[in-house]
Order: structure tokens, then sequence, then C-alpha cells
């Protein structure tokens, strides 16, 4: 038996500008994503500028995920989202040096729906076996 389904492109997830990763979380409403920008000033339970700096290194969370892990994006954000309850915002900060306040998931899904460049490709995996 197959599971079969669509997951995101990684290579939509580019973050270059000029040959250099380049985000950025600009205040409370927009986080610079390569040459775009996420405009988030909607998400209404973002309140502080260090919940979009936390926004903003978990999505590079899950641009990294969707590149190691050939499965659907639900799996993706589910272990974003049990990496953000265990460890805390600082999960996803790799330096471990910003302040972070804590974001949701559904945060984090919502922004990406908000990356104008984002695509999904089709994948196939056997099913495991129970």
């Amino acid at each position: 038996m197959l599971r079969f389904g669509r997951r995101v492109d990684p290579a939509s997830m580019d973050a270059e500008k000029r040959g250099r990763t380049r985000v950025r979380a600009k205040g409370v409403s927009h986080i610079e994503w390569g040459a775009e920008t996420i405009d988030v000033s909607r998400l209404p339970a973002l309140l502080l500028s260090a919940q979009t700096r936390a926004l903003m290194l978990a999505l590079l969370r899950v641009r990294d995920l969707c590149a190691e892990t050939p499965g659907p994006l639900s799996q993706v954000l589910s272990t974003v989202a049990e990496e953000l309850d265990r460890l805390g915002p600082g999960s996803v900060d790799p330096r471990g040096e910003r302040v972070l306040a804590q974001v949701r998931v559904q945060e984090v899904a919502a922004a990406l729906s908000r990356l104008r460049s984002l695509d999904t490709i089709s994948w196939t995996e056997p099913a495991p076996m129970d």
C-alpha cells in the first residue's frame, strides 16, 4: 500500500537575496524573506516583535524540515509544534542568542500561507506495516 499526497517544494522557500540567505523580522507586522515580504500584520495573536522573530525562525525550521523530510506539511508543522511546546521558542534559534516569545503553530501555518513563492510537489511512499 502507498501513501501519497502533496508536500512543500523546498526550493519554493528559498530565502536568498543577492546570493545570501536573507530573513529579517520587521517589527510586529512583516518578515523579509529573501526578495519577498511576508505580511503578518493581520495575525491577531502577534503582539510583540519577539514573537515575530520567533515566527521567522520557525519558518526557517519549516524550510529545513521540508528539505529533510519527504512528507506532508502537516507532519512538518507537527514536528515544529512539538519542538516549540517541549523546548520553547529558543528551540528554533540555532544560535540561541535572540530574545524570543512563544508562537503557536497556527501562526507559523498562517505566515507560511502568506509566502507567495510557496509551491507544492507530489510525493509517494510505502505505508508503514502495522
